[in-house]
């Protein structure tokens, strides 16, 4: 996806806060290239029916997303000309009112739950589930990447450090969403909403795929009664209540992010600042064993591995499958010295620290497996309450 920004940075209003909590900048994820999708087939690539590449006219970019009040505020009142078409199409989704509410302007059922009935196979496929703010431009780019949710923001097919760049982005996105969640039911509060308008905005039963849909769901209408009730005394001005989310939010600091957020942002914040060390640690296990993986290709010379995802694959010298049975619980020194007797192979550091990354080599106490991150190729979508 082009865009004016290097694709790993997070949009800036999220990106002030997580180096605030972090005390440093995030690496970035140079493997999930945008521009030069990393998930298309290759020229002259031979079709494997085991392997799932994208089509170029979607990319990752099959997903909907749901945009907090205060981000919708964010791109409505950019002036910037490259966000010029995303606020376009915002604007165009305000004025037909479907699934737009102080909360923000989200995906919708009837797409919520065509995408989560698909994903597993749809996803990076289908032009349907295109996002709307997708423009077949220059290679595809975002219309409101610098104000994009935190779905969009933590998403990669790739990784430079494999599962352990999986796992901080993972721990992120969790972060990102009770934040996103937590700030704007705050601004609702900040701003005020009527008992009716907040009967409709907090029901007590969350919104999953079992609720039974309404006429105006499936034809995605709005329901006018609906609308006047969601939207209260601030009926017919949701660009001011927008712009004044955005206001609201723009002038917090990290530490105000994660009182307003309460308890569960602030353990999610723990676990994005562990993840965060492990991103930066070149550590190794005292002890390795071999993990589990899949071989895709196997020539006289090459091999293709994947084990925590089947969209990052390593590729490596055949004679590597030979070396990993050494790493039998022994110290890992041990093992590379056995491989070099044994194999006549030598592996280096970052050879094996790799092999760590991509869990073809596991810590024999198994910590690698502690809140393992989301295995599918897709990123989730919430619907709000759900």
């Amino acid at each position: 996806m082009e865009t004016d920004e290097p694709p790993s940075v997070l949009p800036p209003l999220y990106a002030a806060w997580l180096e605030q909590h972090l005390g440093g900048p995030i690496p970035p994820e140079r493997e999930a290239t945008c521009a030069e999708c990393a998930m298309l087939r290759p020229d002259g690539a031979a079709k494997r029916s085991d392997e799932r590449y994208f089509r170029a006219e979607v990319k990752c970019c099959s997903y909907r997303p749901n945009l907090p009040n205060f981000l919708v505020g964010q791109t409505l009142s950019d002036s910037d000309p490259l966000v010029a078409p995303g606020r376009a199409t915002l604007e165009r989704r305000i004025a037909g009112g479907v699934t737009v509410t102080p909360l923000g302007v989200h995906s919708g059922p009837i797409y919520t739950l065509l995408y989560r009935r698909s994903r597993e196979v749809a996803f990076g496929r289908s032009l349907r589930l295109r996002c709307p703010f997708y423009r077949d431009e220059g290679g595809g780019r975002c219309d409101i990447w610098r104000h994009r949710n935190a779905v969009c923001a933590t998403f990669f097919c790739r990784y430079v450090r494999g599962a352990i760049g999986q796992r901080f982005w993972g721990e992120l996105l969790e972060l990102l969403e009770a934040v996103e969640e937590g700030l704007s039911h705050w601004c609702l509060a900040e701003l005020g909403a009527d008992v009716t308008s907040l009967r409709q905005l907090l029901p007590r039963n969350p919104v999953d795929d079992e609720n039974p849909l309404e006429p105006a769901d499936i034809d995605e209408v709005a329901d006018v009664a609906t609308y006047r009730a969601t939207w209260g005394h601030w009926l017919g001005r949701e660009h001011e209540f927008y712009r004044e989310c955005a206001r609201l939010v723009g002038q917090l600091r990290w530490p105000d992010v994660a009182r307003l957020c309460g308890a569960r942002a602030t353990l999610l914040a723990t676990l994005v600042q562990a993840a965060y060390a492990d991103l930066l640690s070149e550590e190794l296990p005292a002890a390795l064993v071999a993990g589990a993986f899949k071989i895709w290709e196997l020539s006289p010379d090459r091999c293709c591995l994947t084990s925590y995802s089947l969209c990052d694959s390593l590729d490596a010298p055949r004679a590597l499958l030979a070396a990993l049975p050494y790493f039998d619980g022994r110290p890992w020194p041990e093992a590379v010295a056995a491989v070099a007797e044994g194999e006549g192979i030598k592996l280096d550091r970052s050879l094996v620290r790799k092999l760590v990354d991509f869990e073809i080599l596991m810590p024999v106490d198994g910590t690698a497996a502690t809140r393992p991150p989301r295995r599918s190729a897709a990123p989730p979508l919430r619907t709000p309450g759900g």
